[in-house]
Protein backbone atom coordinates (compact mmCIF):
# COMPACT_ATOMS: atom_id res chain seq x y z
CA UNK A 1 0.00 0.00 0.00
CA UNK A 2 1.73 3.35 -1.30
CA UNK A 3 1.87 6.09 1.25
CA UNK A 4 -0.88 8.76 0.46
CA UNK A 5 -0.51 12.41 0.40
CA UNK A 6 -2.73 13.31 3.36
CA UNK A 7 0.02 11.09 5.42
CA UNK A 8 2.75 12.70 3.63
CA UNK A 9 1.06 16.49 4.71
CA UNK A 10 1.08 14.59 8.28
CA UNK A 11 4.61 13.77 8.66
CA UNK A 12 5.01 17.34 6.91
CA UNK A 13 3.33 18.97 9.90
CA UNK A 14 5.30 16.60 12.68
CA UNK A 15 8.59 17.95 11.24
CA UNK A 16 7.18 21.32 11.07
CA UNK A 17 10.54 23.86 11.65
CA UNK A 18 12.93 21.58 10.60
CA UNK A 19 15.16 22.22 8.20
CA UNK A 20 17.19 20.01 6.29
CA UNK A 21 17.71 16.02 4.50
CA UNK A 22 15.47 13.56 6.21
CA UNK A 23 14.61 9.83 6.08
CA UNK A 24 11.44 8.42 6.84
CA UNK A 25 11.29 4.63 6.71
CA UNK A 26 7.70 2.95 5.79
CA UNK A 27 6.07 -0.56 5.96
CA UNK A 28 3.34 -0.24 3.38
CA UNK A 29 1.22 3.30 5.01
CA UNK A 30 2.80 3.07 8.01
CA UNK A 31 5.67 4.91 9.56
CA UNK A 32 8.60 3.55 10.95
CA UNK A 33 11.01 5.80 11.51
CA UNK A 34 12.57 9.26 11.03
CA UNK A 35 16.03 9.87 10.77
CA UNK A 36 16.61 13.80 11.07
CA UNK A 37 19.47 13.33 9.01
CA UNK A 38 21.79 12.30 6.36
CA UNK A 39 21.85 8.69 6.72
CA UNK A 40 23.91 5.99 5.36
CA UNK A 41 21.67 4.64 2.17
CA UNK A 42 21.56 8.20 0.73
CA UNK A 43 24.28 6.76 -2.14
CA UNK A 44 21.72 4.54 -3.24
CA UNK A 45 19.22 7.31 -4.05
CA UNK A 46 21.74 8.92 -5.79
CA UNK A 47 22.88 6.37 -7.62
CA UNK A 48 19.16 5.44 -8.52
CA UNK A 49 19.23 8.84 -10.14
CA UNK A 50 18.16 11.10 -7.28
CA UNK A 51 20.24 13.30 -5.54
CA UNK A 52 18.80 14.51 -2.60
CA UNK A 53 21.51 16.95 -1.63
CA UNK A 54 21.74 18.46 -4.90
CA UNK A 55 17.49 18.93 -5.09
CA UNK A 56 17.87 20.13 -1.53
CA UNK A 57 20.51 22.50 -2.30
CA UNK A 58 18.27 24.02 -5.33
CA UNK A 59 15.49 24.00 -3.01
CA UNK A 60 17.35 26.36 -0.48
CA UNK A 61 18.46 28.14 -3.43
CA UNK A 62 15.17 28.66 -4.81
CA UNK A 63 15.83 27.26 -8.07
CA UNK A 64 13.57 24.81 -7.90
CA UNK A 65 10.01 23.84 -6.52
CA UNK A 66 8.62 21.00 -4.74
CA UNK A 67 9.10 17.82 -6.93
CA UNK A 68 8.36 14.73 -7.19
CA UNK A 69 10.84 12.22 -7.75
CA UNK A 70 11.47 8.01 -8.38
CA UNK A 71 14.45 6.33 -8.54
CA UNK A 72 15.24 3.77 -10.56
CA UNK A 73 14.77 0.09 -9.68
CA UNK A 74 17.27 -2.70 -9.67
CA UNK A 75 20.21 -0.33 -7.93
CA UNK A 76 22.18 -2.39 -5.75
CA UNK A 77 23.42 -1.14 -2.21
CA UNK A 78 25.88 -2.36 0.26
CA UNK A 79 26.37 -1.69 3.58
CA UNK A 80 30.30 -3.57 3.45
CA UNK A 81 30.34 -3.42 7.64
CA UNK A 82 27.05 -5.00 8.07
CA UNK A 83 27.50 -7.73 5.52
CA UNK A 84 30.85 -8.33 6.44
CA UNK A 85 29.30 -9.15 9.91
CA UNK A 86 26.25 -10.95 9.16
CA UNK A 87 28.65 -13.02 6.78
CA UNK A 88 31.21 -13.94 9.73
CA UNK A 89 28.35 -14.72 12.11
CA UNK A 90 26.95 -17.16 9.31
CA UNK A 91 30.61 -18.78 9.11
CA UNK A 92 31.01 -19.20 12.57
CA UNK A 93 27.21 -20.74 12.91
CA UNK A 94 27.99 -23.10 9.60
CA UNK A 95 25.38 -21.56 7.95
CA UNK A 96 27.64 -20.72 5.18
CA UNK A 97 30.64 -22.41 3.34
CA UNK A 98 33.43 -20.44 3.11
CA UNK A 99 33.15 -20.91 -0.88
CA UNK A 100 29.38 -19.42 -0.05
CA UNK A 101 31.20 -16.30 2.21
CA UNK A 102 33.38 -15.17 -0.62
CA UNK A 103 30.73 -15.37 -3.01
CA UNK A 104 28.59 -13.09 -0.55
CA UNK A 105 30.96 -10.66 -0.38
CA UNK A 106 31.92 -10.34 -4.42
CA UNK A 107 31.75 -6.78 -5.21
CA UNK A 108 29.62 -6.45 -8.14
CA UNK A 109 29.81 -3.05 -10.34
CA UNK A 110 27.26 -0.11 -10.54
CA UNK A 111 27.01 -1.00 -6.39
CA UNK A 112 26.08 2.21 -4.09
CA UNK A 113 28.17 1.75 -0.99
CA UNK A 114 27.48 3.38 2.41
CA UNK A 115 30.66 5.07 3.42
CA UNK A 116 32.72 2.62 1.23
CA UNK A 117 34.85 4.59 -1.47
CA UNK A 118 38.19 3.86 -2.91
CA UNK A 119 38.08 7.72 -3.78
CA UNK A 120 37.81 8.29 -0.64
CA UNK A 121 39.04 5.58 2.20
CA UNK A 122 38.74 8.15 5.08
CA UNK A 123 35.62 7.06 6.37
CA UNK A 124 36.24 3.76 5.98
CA UNK A 125 39.84 3.30 7.53
CA UNK A 126 37.71 5.30 10.69
CA UNK A 127 35.41 2.55 11.16
CA UNK A 128 38.49 -0.51 10.57
CA UNK A 129 39.93 1.73 13.27
CA UNK A 130 37.24 1.17 15.76
CA UNK A 131 36.32 -1.67 14.88
CA UNK A 132 40.13 -3.26 15.40
CA UNK A 133 39.55 -1.02 18.77
CA UNK A 134 41.54 1.97 17.78
CA UNK A 135 38.41 3.94 18.53
CA UNK A 136 37.91 2.68 21.86
CA UNK A 137 40.70 3.86 23.75
CA UNK A 138 42.10 0.78 23.47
Amino acid sequence: MPVDEHRLLALARVLDGYNGIFQAQFSGATLLDINPRVYGSLSLAVAAGVNLPAIWCARVAGSIGPTRLRGRPGVRYRWLEGDVRHVMSALRQGRVTVTGAVGALAPHLGTAHSIEALSDPGPLVARLRYALGAGRGA
